[in-house]
């Protein structure tokens, strides 16, 4: 028996057999087809080969390197020439001493650092009063102690002038400490609003003979503009439900105004309006035609937008 001839190498690919070729054994030669049947083995025997030559490679300079030590620890070498590691750990002097960082600590070593520091913090103190508990009872048992301690206490932290919401919006004061709430209220006093920033827009409002509605705005001044829009609820002079007719009321002011059958009067807080004692306070033209058109109260609502 023969084995088939093998070198280290990665080929791009493994043959693969065709059914046009003949199955015939023998050294392989893919180029002129001999051996075709031992091709493949050939290819994956070499491939093998050529890993295990880079699996030693790898391992032989991993073996040779030299490992070097860092902080707390001692030794170093090759894998192969006697590597020896050992930590250097720190005496008890050292651990105590605490000025020392390059060597390591065990758990003897931080037990006996932790206790020399707790010795120190309790001192001579009695069996009876080194605990911070013990401490806390014996202080508070003893009213003279407690009270002392109070007074004492007192003494060192006075009460902190605080500024008033005058002194805050003032802003001439330098003695007298801002909290939270009078800073918000110092960037709300000294932030001007913009005109006609702040908007309410009414519902749909029913418009009835003689009727008054109260509409409350919360914008926190008198509105500088006023806009009405009729909304149409049930068909009339052409127009249809959902059509939207804007509606001139006249300018205004603080003091009321009235134009054709309805009154209107804003102030910071609402705007009143009043519908005379007819069927037909809103007048336009018919939508087709152009004639001119009374209004049914009862075929349209009204929505108010008010800006300050």
């Amino acid at each position: 028996m023969t084995n088939l001839p093998e070198v280290s190498d990665w080929g791009a690919g493994i043959y693969q057999i065709e059914q046009t070729d003949p199955v015939l054994g023998g050294p392989p030669n893919l180029e002129t087809g001999a051996g075709i049947a031992n091709v493949q083995a050939q290819q994956l025997a070499e491939r093998t080969a050529w890993l295990k030559a880079q699996i030693a490679a790898a391992v032989a300079t991993m073996i040779a390197a030299v490992i070097a030590t860092g902080t707390g620890l001692t030794g170093g070498g090759a894998l192969d020439a006697g590597l020896t590691l050992a930590a250097d750990l720190a005496d008890q002097a050292v651990a105590e001493a605490g000025s020392d960082n390059t060597k390591l600590m065990t758990a003897l070593r931080t037990r006996q650092v932790v206790d020399i520091a707790i010795n120190a913090l309790v001192g001579a103190a009695p069996a009876q009063l080194d605990t911070l508990n013990e401490l806390a009872t014996a202080i508070t048992d003893n009213g003279d102690t407690s009270a002392a301690l109070t007074a004492l206490t007192a003494s060192k932290f006075g009460t902190a002038d605080l500024a008033d919401q005058d002194e805050v919006e003032a802003g001439t004061d330098n003695a007298n400490l801002m909290t939270p709430l009078r800073v918000g209220q110092a960037v709300a006093a000294l932030t001007p609003i913009p005109a006609l920033s702040r908007y309410f827009e009414s519902s749909q409002q029913t418009i009835t003979s003689g009727g008054l509605l109260t509409l409350a705005h919360s914008m926190g001044g008198e509105p500088k503009l006023l806009t009405f829009e009729l909304i149409c609820i049930t068909a009339e002079d052409g127009w249809s439900v959902g059509d939207i007719l804007s509606v001139q009321m006249g300018g205004h002011t603080s003091s009321s105004v009235s134009r054709a059958n309805v009154a209107y009067c804003p102030n910071a807080s609402e705007v009143v309006i009043r519908f005379s004692s007819v069927t037909n306070c809103f007048t336009t033209c018919h939508k087709t035609s152009g004639a001119h058109a009374f209004l049914s109260n009862a075929n349209w609502t009204l929505i108010m937008r008010a800006f300050a």
